[in-house]
């Protein structure tokens, strides 16, 4: 296996693009046989920017994504796929070198909502979506509500279940490796729902946290929390296949009832002593001066 570079994640991403936005399609042609990786990542970085800058337009590109995908893509393998594109590329004419681009095309991976500074060396960052999960509290909570200041904290030893704000498109020749961030490693906040993306996953990626450090984890709204890297298969790939989680764009709820109730952390048990320490005092007291009434009146009453 091989981890894709940042040239190769911007020309798998670009096709996709070309794909589902028919608009732009000669243009982004035109940018995959340009031979400088510069001037496609110029490209790449321009025609993001004015995708991020019509909102309407980004709301429509998760149900664009997974209706192309549905309609062209599952039950197909790898060199269907390929097919597939190259076949929608000999349809541009007056474009030179088209047979050279579909000498070197793969099947695309899928973002709705790329943002450039998010695509680093060889890995792209997602970021925190909506819906979250802690077991402090009964039901997810909506952190799009709260504008984009909507923050989850995570405690000490709690448990917690987040999803990606992108929607993503994973071909059948690769596998995404995903993790949490540095920042928020450092805190203490782990990994604890697996670490890779199955070939030909499509949907919201969710992931099952824990709070190993002493202190709460803060979570931002579209906050780069996440990051994950494609790694090229050897061999023939696999089929596309309409599984139990494609398309996933919530918390399902199956998923929060092992999680529901108080975590036995340190934290918590800490209180709880914490709380013995303080009645102690005052039940013994009780006990003493019920113990001295007692003796009082058996004394008295001999």
């Amino acid at each position: 296996m091989a981890i894709l570079s940042k040239t190769d994640l911007i020309q798998r991403i670009m096709i996709g693009e070309m794909l589902i936005n028919g608009k732009e399609a000669r243009q982004i042609i035109k940018c995959l046989l340009a031979p400088d990786p510069e001037k496609m990542e110029g490209f790449f970085t321009q025609y993001f920017k004015k995708i991020l800058s019509d909102p309407a337009n980004l709301v429509k590109r998760k149900l664009i994504i997974k209706d192309y995908v549905e309609k062209n893509f599952v039950d197909k393998n790898v060199e269907q796929i390929e097919e597939h594109i190259k076949n929608i590329i000999s349809n541009f004419k007056g474009i030179k070198n088209l047979e050279r681009l579909k000498a070197k095309i793969e099947p695309p991976i899928l973002i709705d909502c790329v943002h450039p500074e998010c695509l680093q060396m060889a890995n792209y960052d997602l970021r925190l979506g909506e819906d979250v999960y802690v077991t402090t509290e009964k039901a997810p909570m909506k952190l799009n509500i709260m504008g984009k200041d909507g923050v989850v904290s995570i405690e000490p030893g709690e448990f917690g279940i987040l999803m990606t704000f992108e929607y993503i498109f994973v071909p059948p020749d690769l596998m995404g490796f995903i993790s949490i961030r540095l920042t928020h490693k450092q805190k203490g906040l782990v990994n604890i729902s697996g670490f890779h993306v199955d070939p030909g996953f499509y949907g919201r990626l969710m992931f099952t946290v824990f709070n190993a450090g002493p202190n709460d984890v803060p979570l931002r709204y579209r906050e780069p929390v996440f990051m994950i890297m494609f790694n090229k298969l050897t061999g023939d790939g696999s089929i596309v296949k309409k599984r139990r989680w494609s398309g996933m764009e919530n918390i399902p709820v199956e998923t929060l009832s092992g999680l529901r109730g108080t975590s036995i952390s340190v934290r918590n048990l800490d209180e709880r002593i914490k709380r013995l320490e303080m009645l102690f005092p005052i039940l013994l007291t009780g006990i003493i001066s019920v113990v001295v009434a007692v003796v009082a009146w058996v004394l008295t009453h001999w």
